[in-house]
């Protein structure tokens, strides 16, 4: 009978230090979200260049397309120009890890 006694006071013990482990884990937990919350807030969105669709070609009936005049060879297009590099610079260390990431993904596409 002692036996079991003992050994109950030491499950209730053990059960009492997980609820505290519990509680403080809970605590911590809520803490880390209002402060995920708060740097949530706080980030601005990263700037993405401009971007500006094409234009729709004029129909045949807005404006009559010239006549080519006479048979040219064909000339090599111009490479096409990379897009514009925006002015923007990583600053916190999401940022950094997201160019990172980018440059890895890069990586391996080939690009």
């Amino acid at each position: 009978m002692a036996a079991l006694r003992q050994e109950n006071a030491q499950l209730e013990a053990a059960c009492e230090q997980a609820r505290q482990e519990a509680e403080c884990a809970g605590a911590h937990a809520e803490q880390l979200r209002q402060e995920l919350a708060r740097h949530a807030e706080a980030v601005r969105p990263v700037p993405v260049a401009a971007h500006t669709p094409p234009q729709p070609e004029p129909s045949a009936a807005q404006s009559p397309r010239p006549e080519p005049e006479a048979e040219q060879p064909p000339q090599p297009e111009p490479e096409a120009p990379q897009p514009a590099q925006p002015d923007w610079k990583p600053q916190t260390r999401l940022e950094h890890l997201s160019v990172e990431l980018m440059n890895w993904f890069d990586d391996m596409m080939g690009a």
